[in-house]
């Protein structure tokens, strides 16, 4: 099934980001501009910067601190998620 594209703007930051989406992604990507947007005037207000590159630092920041966090807890219940799967076929060993 083709796909419809749809050029549309993303304003972050005062700025303007011409894209070009699938339809189904439009509506995803104007909620991410939406959080992003509210997320550096929370900064702004928080922290009195003005800068707006600065902002988006502490932004870029914060996003790749909270994804390592993610991706260390899924590593974490990966670990205890095999564990179990091995303790279960050792214990279906032990029966057989």
């Amino acid at each position: 099934m083709y796909n419809q594209v749809l050029s549309i703007n993303l304003k972050i930051a005062d700025r303007e980001y011409p894209m070009q989406v699938e339809m189904q992604e439009e509506e995803k990507l104007r909620i991410v501009a939406k959080a992003i947007n509210e997320k550096l005037k929370d900064y702004k207000n928080e922290f009195n910067i003005q800068d707006k590159q600065d902002l988006l630092a502490i932004l870029a920041i914060d996003l790749m601190m909270s994804k390592l966090a993610v991706e260390t807890e899924m590593e974490e219940l990966k670990k205890v998620f095999l564990a179990k799967i091995s303790n279960i076929n050792h214990t279906i060993d032990t029966i057989i």
